[in-house]
């Protein structure tokens, strides 16, 4: 197993079900299947901000090779924290959503308690 395969994982099983043909009817925000989501991100964001690119140490004569080799740390540790970085935005933004999401349930629910009975 390589040290970014499980990074597969990320998408979880829900996300086939809701793709799946079989089910036609499933629509809905599950509060609980997001927060999981957005702590799944989270987790994937400290797990690649801490992937050691310092030990990119490359002994040998001077040659275009090992001279690139040599240049690579600095870039990677750039690409991963951005890459992080992002994972923690999305995640933000998807917490919000879930809360925003939420919230205007709870308004449109009290809207309809409002109507009149007939």
């Amino acid at each position: 197993m390589t040290p970014f395969s499980h990074l597969l994982t990320m998408l979880p099983d829900t996300i086939e079900r809701v793709l799946a043909d079989d089910d036609d009817s499933l629509f809905g925000i599950d509060p609980d299947e997001l927060a999981g989501i957005c702590a799944s991100w989270r987790e994937r964001a400290r797990f690649i901000a801490d992937i050691p690119f310092d030990g990119l140490h490359v002994d040998g004569p001077p040659t275009r090779v090992t001279t690139a080799l040599r240049s690579l740390a600095e870039p990677s540790r750039a690409a991963a924290d951005s890459i992080a970085d992002r994972l923690l935005a999305m995640s933000v933004a998807l917490q919000q959503f879930s809360a925003d999401a939420q919230a205007s349930d709870a308004a449109a629910g009290r809207a309809f308690d409002l109507l009149p009975q007939r």
